[in-house]
């Protein structure tokens, strides 16, 4: 969803400087006596003169910009994940940073080395005091424990929150016919 609001604001900035861009070359040209180029400035004028707001015609645009503003701002509005988490350190007023993907990949990849897990993925959620941690792993039922040791022991070694909570969902894996 992000990559989408950054094309769809691309696409609409790019259409509002342009179409901006283009207004202020017609303006100009007919403040100078020109005619208007492409943009039929006359008969638009005569249009919006003759126009009231209760017509169906203006109702519907207006109705149609209003949702897509509303969609807009849901999507700004909306909790995104966190691209970086912020770990503590004791040092006063600095602050260390790390990319919670790249995170995420090491603590996976630890998992998947050291237990039996043939496959994983992991959600980290970070908290004021502490980091959530929700793992979905394919393996036997069994390795629960070792599997939630295996994340604790690689966020401990990033410097994780000390309190943060260890989620692990498993689900067995599928026997071959």
């Amino acid at each position: 969803m992000r990559a989408f609001n950054r094309l769809l604001g691309l696409v609409v900035g790019l259409a509002l400087v342009g179409g901006g861009g283009f207004c202020v070359v017609e303006v100009i040209l007919a403040a100078i006596g020109h005619r208007f180029v492409v943009i039929p400035g006359r008969s638009w004028l005569a249009s919006l003169r003759t126009t009231s707001w209760s017509t169906t015609t203006v109702l519907v645009v207006v109705a149609a910009i209003a949702a897509v503003g509303l969609v807009l701002f849901g999507a700004e509005t909306r909790r995104w994940h966190r691209w970086r988490l912020e770990l503590p350190t004791s040092a006063r007023g600095a602050r260390w940073w790390v990319s919670s993907r790249s995170l995420e990949a090491h603590v996976r990849r630890r998992v998947l080395a050291e237990t039996l897990a043939s496959r994983a993925r992991l959600h980290l959620v970070p908290r004021r005091r502490r980091w959530k941690a929700k793992l979905k792993a394919v393996a036997p039922t069994s390795v629960r424990a070792e599997i939630e040791a295996s994340v604790r022991k690689a966020l401990d070694g990033v410097g994780a929150p000390p309190r943060s909570k260890v989620k692990v969902k498993i689900s067995p894996p599928r026997k071959l016919a």
